[in-house]
């Protein structure tokens, strides 16, 4: 069953207080310090969607909330997942590559795993 468009991959399922939360990654990962890649997320009443943004635009047809992006530091933040603490805190790990030191000496794109804490609103 097709919960999302084309545009995503990486995707990740959260159940949190009555709703399954999808996190995708989106964009090319790997275009250097250029990379649009970036993580959106949907929520929904069941596990096979439709997964809605804040506007209630569905991740199948065009939309999706951004919840991570490239920075001053990092580029291309992307391909997540999501786990709980014994305190019940959550987290979101992924990688992105250190703007200042991009590249590995083979000439690929370096990617490093990153871990956030997750601040739930509304």
């Amino acid at each position: 069953m097709k919960v999302a468009d084309e545009r995503f991959e990486g995707p990740f399922v959260v159940h949190r207080n009555g709703f399954y939360y999808l996190f995708v990654s989106a964009g090319n990962c790997c275009n250097g310090g250029e990379t649009a890649y970036r993580v959106l997320a949907g929520r929904s009443s069941s596990p096979t969607g439709p997964y809605l943004d804040r506007k209630g635009q569905d991740l199948g047809d065009g939309g999706g909330v951004l919840i991570l992006a490239g920075s001053d530091t990092w580029a291309g933040p992307g391909h997540n997942s999501v786990v709980t603490d014994d305190a019940g805190t959550d987290w979101i790990v992924y990688h992105a590559s250190p703007r200042r030191n991009i590249e590995l000496p083979s000439g690929a794109q370096r990617r490093e795993g990153l871990i956030d804490r997750i601040v739930w609103a509304d």
